[in-house]
């Protein structure tokens, strides 16, 4: 199994050209993935339905490696979107509704849930 997901994660991080140092957040997206896909070993039903029996929902999966706009919020007033942030989607929170993305001219990874995405545009980061 290890070499199944490092497989699908170094996979992904070369199809998104993204950095090596991010190999960790890939590995659980992988993980997280492969969970909610089918397997024949389990009847043609996925990991996450014989664990919470129900089908999962597929509806928040987007692209890895994506154009993702995250929204940052004014100081002064939370309801008020101040501006927008281009970053790369390289994930999934997992404790809550939320996304992953690296923002690659900070190098910081922004979890939210406030990201509109263009799944068919892929950034191309500077990658040292």
């Amino acid at each position: 199994m290890y070499q199944t997901l490092i497989g699908k994660a170094n996979t992904m991080r070369i199809h998104a050209n993204l950095s090596l140092f991010l190999w960790k957040e890939l590995y659980l997206i992988a993980a997280h993935l492969h969970n909610q896909t089918l397997t024949q070993a389990s009847n043609k039903k996925t990991p996450y339905e014989l664990w919470h029996e129900q089908q999962p929902n597929y509806l928040y999966i987007w692209k890895i490696g994506c154009c993702a706009y995250v929204l940052v919020f004014n100081r002064h007033n939370p309801k008020i979107y101040e501006w927008f942030e281009e970053c790369v989607l390289i994930g999934y929170a997992t404790r809550s509704k939320a996304y992953k993305c690296y923002h690659w001219v900070s190098h910081w990874i922004i979890t939210t849930a406030y990201v509109s995405f263009i799944e068919h545009q892929q950034t191309i980061p500077f990658l040292p």
